[in-house]
């Protein structure tokens, strides 16, 4: 659901109701809020996330819509909670004035095609970082004769793989352990794979639309990513390099 909240030219509440997260939802809460022309701003919170369907849609109809940012826990007013109508009504006033907002990011072009990639190749390396420890946490507590199989088999690269092949042992606890660890070392395989494979997506995309990012020292595939994907698909509505620096967490 999305709440909506009205605020009058001299910020009086004067209607609040509540639509559901669906394209009929998104046209019913525009109807409420009335003609794009005679309406100063929408403000919306998660435009990027929860948000992103009606942003887009209230764009497309032409209303004015800007980001509201959501107040940090310890910002909140003490006994206030979390409450939807309450959160739509701070949204209002936020972007009434015009304080704690920004212009949402488009997410129509090539930049959010990148940064979907990217989403599902974050998954992929915390798999196969994940698989890796728990494949050394496993062989730390493997009888000692599996330990000493793979002593000094420190570098993923060198163990994970040697793990796909572990042969069939003596007893039933090693091939349990065996067994396990061939498992893990699967996942890391295929894990690994998609990286390579959302990496080579990600840099076709990024050799059609912005091969001088790629050209720059030191800046790879996955740091280039990073960049656009911060910038968006507008980056005009960033106002300068402090803006654009803020939101990629530099000083």
């Amino acid at each position: 659901m999305h709440v909506l909240c009205l605020l009058d030219g001299l910020g009086r509440k004067i209607w609040s109701g509540s639509f559901g997260a669906d394209p009929e939802g998104y046209d019913r809460l525009a109807e409420a809020i009335g003609d794009p022309g005679s309406c100063m701003v929408v403000g919306v919170e998660g435009t990027a996330s929860y948000g992103a369907g009606l942003t887009r849609r209230l764009v497309e109809l032409g209303y004015n819509v800007v980001e509201v940012l959501r107040p940090k826990r310890d910002k909140v007013r003490p006994g206030e909670g979390k409450s939807d109508p309450l959160d739509a009504e701070r949204a209002a006033r936020k972007a009434a004035s015009g304080k704690g907002c920004s212009v949402p990011k488009s997410q129509d072009g090539w930049v959010e095609a990148v940064r979907q990639l990217y989403v599902a190749r974050r998954l992929a390396v915390a798999t196969s970082t994940s698989c890796v420890a728990c494949a050394k946490s496993m062989l730390t507590t493997a009888p000692s004769a599996l330990r000493e199989r793979f002593r000094g088999r420190e570098r993923p690269k060198d163990l994970m793989p040697l793990l796909a092949r572990g042969r069939k042992a003596g007893d039933a606890l090693e091939e349990s352990v065996l067994a396990s660890l061939r498992s893990v070392a699967a996942v890391w395989k295929e894990a690994r794979s998609q990286v390579e494979s959302l990496d080579e997506r990600i840099r076709a995309l990024l050799e059609a639309n912005a091969p001088a990012l790629l050209g720059v020292e030191g800046c790879g595939t996955t740091t280039a990513a990073a960049l656009v994907v911060a910038a968006g698909d507008n980056p005009g509505r960033l106002k300068g390099e402090a803006a654009f620096s803020m939101m990629c967490g530099a000083c």
